[in-house]
């Protein structure tokens, strides 16, 4: 009698714990499937941003200097710093830019930059920070702000 209950006791705990492990294995993958749509859907969503800017970065009403081209490389992750001091000195020089912040500590430091952009799609805001090493400006971040 002993030995049935605790044969029936060992199948009742191994049937439990093969649930338990089915269900967490269920979760995890249902977990991952989820986090792969939202990750799928965000950069989907970022393509679509940088695919508009691209189209009507040219038609910018304040900045000649921009082009499709650039817009691009700056999406792939190719940055050219002079390129960016450039179009932020055209900006500035039309009173277009406003500055965010400064700091500047033994000829290092940084600056943030907001600039109103309006393209044929809508307005955003470019947002430029500089940072300042060895006395000299460096882009270290370019954003658009929707």
């Amino acid at each position: 009698m002993k030995t049935k209950t605790s044969s029936g006791l060992r199948t009742i705990i191994i049937v439990v714990a093969a649930v338990v492990i089915v269900g967490l294995i269920w979760a995890a993958v249902s977990l991952f499937t989820s986090m792969d749509q939202q990750v799928g859907q965000s950069r989907a969503a970022a393509d679509k941003v940088v695919a508009a800017v691209s189209a009507d970065w040219g038609k910018t009403t304040f900045d000649p200097l921009a082009t499709t081209e650039f817009v691009t490389a700056h999406a792939k992750g190719q940055y050219d710093s002079t390129r960016y001091l450039q179009i932020l000195g055209a900006m500035q020089s039309s009173r277009a830019c406003v500055m965010e912040g400064l700091q500047i500590e033994n000829w290092s430091g940084w600056s943030r930059w907001k600039c109103p952009a309006v393209f044929a799609s809508g307005e955003a805001s470019l947002v430029i920070t500089l940072t300042l090493s060895s006395g000299q400006w460096r882009l270290s971040d370019f954003a658009v702000q929707i």
